[in-house]
C-alpha cells in the first residue's frame, strides 16, 4: 500500500475517486502507526526520540485531517471504539501541535536552521554523530531510514524491521517518486519540528544515493562523511546488536560491496570528513568543531 498519490492529470470525477482513495489509505495507516507510536513511547532509547516526534506529527496530521471533516471527538471515539488507540486523550494530544501550529500561522525560517546530513557506511558511527549534533544543539536527529521504517508501520508490518523489508520500500517508492523522496520528505520533517520546537541544529543520515546527497546540499544542508577501518566498524556492528541486524563477517563484506558504488561519490562531495577510529570524546570534540565552522558562517 503507498501512502502518495500518482501524478497524473485528472478530471474533477476522477480526482473525488484518487480523494476518496487516498483517505481510505490514511485511515488504513492509523492502526500500524499508533502501534509503532506505543512502542516508541515504551523505549528508553534516546535515538528513538526523533522518529517518536515524527510518528506522532503523521499520526496528528491524519487525524486532524478527519477531525475537520467528522469532529476530532467522533474520530477518537472511533478509534478507541475499535482498540487502536489506549485512550481518547491520546487522539487528543497528538492533534493539539497541529491545531496550535495552523490557528498561529507561524511562518517557517529555514535560513536561521541550520540542517547537518551525516553519511557514512555500517557501524561507522552516523547515530553517534547524531546523538552529539542533538546533546549539545539541542536538535533531533531524524534519520531517513525512519521515513522507510514509517511507510513499514503504516502498511501493517510488524518491528523490527529488517534491513531487506526497508530495500524493498526503498526500491518501490524511489522508482516512482524520484531518488529524493526520502530526503525531501525528511528535510521537509525537520524544518516542521524545528519551527514547532524551537530548535536551530537539526541533522540527518541514511543518505544511498548522490542525488540525495546533491538535494540536500542544494536546500542549504552541510554533509559530514565519518570514516572508520573496517575491522572497527565490524567489531561495532557485533557490539550494538540492533534489532533486524544479523551479521556474519562474510554478510558484512557482502554489504560492503553493495554500498560502494552509491556511498563512495557522496564521500567526495562532503563538507568535511571525519576520522572515528578514536574516541567518542574524539568524535564528540571534531563534530563539534565540523559544526561551528559551519554555523559560524550563517
Amino acid at each position: 500500500m503507498s501512502l502518495l498519490p500518482e501524478k497524473s492529470e485528472i478530471d474533477p470525477i476522477e480526482h473525488f475517486k484518487q480523494a476518496q482513495e487516498i483517505s481510505a489509505r490514511l485511515r488504513a495507516s492509523l492502526p500500524g502507526l499508533f502501534n509503532r507510536y506505543y512502542e516508541l513511547l515504551s523505549s528508553d532509547n534516546a535515538s528513538d526520540v526523533g522518529e517518536r516526534l515524527v510518528v506522532e506529527d503523521h499520526i496528528g496530521k491524519i487525524c486532524n485531517l478527519f477531525g475537520n471533516m467528522h469532529g476530532i471527538g467522533a474520530v477518537a471515539a472511533d478509534l478507541y471504539n475499535q482498540g487502536i488507540i489506549n485512550s481518547r486523550a491520546d487522539v487528543l494530544e497528538l492533534v493539539s501541535p497541529i491545531i496550535r501550529e495552523e490557528d498561529s500561522n507561524r511562518k517557517e525560517n529555514p535560513q536561521s536552521i541550520a540542517l547537518i546530513g551525516v553519511v557514512g557506511r555500517i557501524s561507522s558511527g552516523k547515530g553517534s554523530v547524531g546523538e552529539i549534533i542533538a546533546n549539545n544543539f539541542g536538535g533531533f536527529h531524524l534519520p531517513l531510514s525512519d521515513r522507510l521504517r514509517e511507510i513499514a508501520a503504516a502498511e501493517g508490518k510488524q518491528s523490527p524491521f529488517s534491513r531487506d523489508s526497508l530495500r524493498t520500500i526503498n526500491d518501490v517508492y524511489k522508482p516512482r517518486f524520484g531518488k529524493e523522496v526520502f530526503v525531501r520528505w525528511t528535510i521537509r520533517t525537520a524544518l516542521n519540528l524545528a519551527t514547532r520546537y524551537n530548535k536551530h541544529v537539526m541533522s540527518m543520515d541514511g543518505f544511498r544515493s548522490l542525488e540525495e546527497a546533491q538535494y540536500f546540499k542544494s536546500q542549504g544542508g552541510y554533509l559530514i562523511a565519518i570514516e572508520a577501518d573496517d575491522e572497527v566498524r565490524f567489531q561495532r556492528l557485533l557490539d550494538r546488536k540492533r534489532s533486524g541486524d544479523d551479521f556474519t563477517k562474510d554478510i558484512f563484506n557482502i554489504s560492503e560491496r553493495k554500498e560502494r558504488p552509491w556511498i563512495d561519490p557522496i564521500f567526495q562531495i562532503a563538507d568535511v570528513v571525519i576520522d572515528n577510529n578514536g574516541t567518542y570524546e574524539e568524535l564528540e570534540n571534531a563534530t563539534l568543531l565540523a559544526i561551528n565552522q559551519f554555523t559560524k558562517t550563517e
